[in-house]
């Protein structure tokens, strides 16, 4: 299959995810990799589960569905929307839509940067409605915390009065934002007290990666510097949309007065996404580089390495940038809802080949382990605790660097565009987004399905990680 020169450039590009993992996925058709075979006659039972979660939650008003993104994890039928309060007590400071937009890409990009797997059994204590919250929801409202504590700025005063949805009071437009100087001063300590993280796995790696987006914002001026000299990430805003017109547009509605939406490839936001935040990807001997360029979240499949010796160094690579990605679809949402902004070439991202979407496939016996010693488990995987007897079921453990999760991500990526055309046709619904399918029906059934099948909800592959992959 011809394919473009596997240079750096290409591997950390959006179209590079969906065309490298199709040629993985082509070799389990061919029944090649080392640890799954593919069962594509389970597609339908795949789609029919996710079809029943998205007609018991939406109905048959597929519009109305969200695109998967950070914001929804701020909105529960217990708590309500949080950032709905929030937004309206920034507006009520009379900040301007550009400045709430600003503030929630902040939020979001030390709120995604923070979400990788928690472990089982960490959850954080929201003390308005005095219940524990575990998993991606607890990080993401643990995050708002400390962002509107002032945690993440760097002219924040301990005697300052924060605002919350829960709380009266009001913030300076200062205090509420996430700065490069606050960031490079945060400590291991500092993240575990904000994420009551005494069980929390990956503290030390995400307390790396906020470090390192400090420097990383300071090192790209032209995109994440405003005029008073402060490097933020929600300075992005005004790089995609210079547009500086007078704002009286409504969250909902037009740009700048005067004038439509404005259209922003979603390329160019990919760019300050992989370019900007690079750097704050952690080097280590277990991530791959290419002529000295780190790819980040990109890994070596040994199955198609040996299928074509002939591109040298770049045999094998297949790059997720699962974290990016998920980054992106975030931030789609603030430029959206807030500036009326349009984000178009949004077709060029895949589905997010995590632990949730991937284990709806080895949960519903789309993809099946190989080597099969103990039940449906894989038989050379790590574990923490052996079974007390060979027929009992114990989840196996995978560093993220493993041949079994570097396949199993692969697939999934292509699984979930095959899910999603299938849903879409059986639906009769050709507009439902990639985005929409995360959202109401991949990753929500892949937790729905875990939690039948085992105690605590957990995957069915346990990922060993450092915090900054899952």
């Amino acid at each position: 299959m011809s394919q473009p020169p596997l240079t750096p450039s290409y591997l950390r590009s959006l179209p590079s995810i969906r065309q490298r993992s199709s040629l993985v996925y082509s070799l389990a058709a061919q029944g090649k990799l080392q640890h799954f075979t593919l069962h594509e006659d389970k597609l339908d039972t795949v789609v029919d589960y996710c079809i029943r979660v998205i007609k018991r939650d939406y109905g048959e008003d597929y519009e109305k569905i969200p695109g998967h993104s950070r914001w929804r994890h701020f909105v529960t039928p217990q708590r309500g929307d949080l950032l709905g309060g929030v937004i309206e007590g920034w507006e009520g400071e009379k900040v301007g839509k550009r400045e709430v937009a600003r503030r929630l890409v902040d939020l979001f990009v030390v709120s995604v940067l923070l979400d990788a797997g928690a472990g089982p059994t960490w959850k954080y204590l929201y003390e308005p409605t005095g219940e524990y919250i575990g998993r991606s929801e607890g990080l993401a409202v643990a995050s708002l915390d400390m962002f509107l504590s002032g945690a993440f700025s760097s002219s924040s005063s301990p005697n300052s009065t924060t605002s919350s949805p829960n709380s009266s009071g009001t913030n300076t437009d200062k205090e509420l934002r996430v700065d490069s100087i606050a960031l490079k001063n945060l400590t291991t300590q500092t993240i575990r007290q904000g994420l009551q993280g005494e069980t929390m796995t990956g503290l030390e790696g995400r307390s790396g990666l906020l470090i390192r987006l400090g420097e990383a914002l300071e090192a790209r001026p032209e995109v994440f510097k405003d005029p008073q000299g402060v490097f933020r990430p929600g300075n992005m805003v005004d790089y995609l949309y210079p547009d500086s017109t007078n704002e009286t547009q409504t969250s909902t509605g037009t740009g700048p007065t005067g004038s439509a939406a404005k259209k922003i490839q979603v390329g160019k936001l990919w760019e300050v996404v992989m370019d900007g935040f690079g750097p704050i990807w952690p080097a280590s001997p277990e991530r791959t580089t290419l002529e000295g360029v780190s790819l980040g979240d990109a890994w070596k499949c040994a199955v198609l390495a040996k299928e074509e010796p002939e591109v040298g160094d770049a045999a094998g690579i297949v790059p997720f940038h699962k974290l990016s990605q998920w980054m992106t679809y975030s931030l789609m949402e603030p430029l959206q809802k807030i500036l009326g902004v349009e984000i178009e070439g949004v077709e060029q991202m895949t589905g997010l080949p995590e632990y949730r979407n991937g284990g709806l496939l080895l949960d519903l016996g789309f993809l099946v382990l190989k080597n099969n010693k103990f039940g449906e488990w894989h038989r050379s995987a790590k574990y923490d605790t052996p079974p007390s007897t060979p027929s009992e079921r114990w989840t196996p453990r995978e560093t993220v660097d493993s041949q079994t999760v570097i396949e199993w991500r692969a697939l999934t990526v292509i699984a979930l565009d095959k899910i999603a055309q299938r849903i879409r046709e059986k639906l009769n619904a050709p507009d439902l987004s990639t985005a929409q399918v995360l959202e109401a029906a991949t990753w929500k059934a892949g937790r729905e399905v875990a939690k039948e099948l085992r105690e605590g909800g957990g995957p069915p592959i346990e990922i060993i990680s450092d915090g900054t992959v899952f």
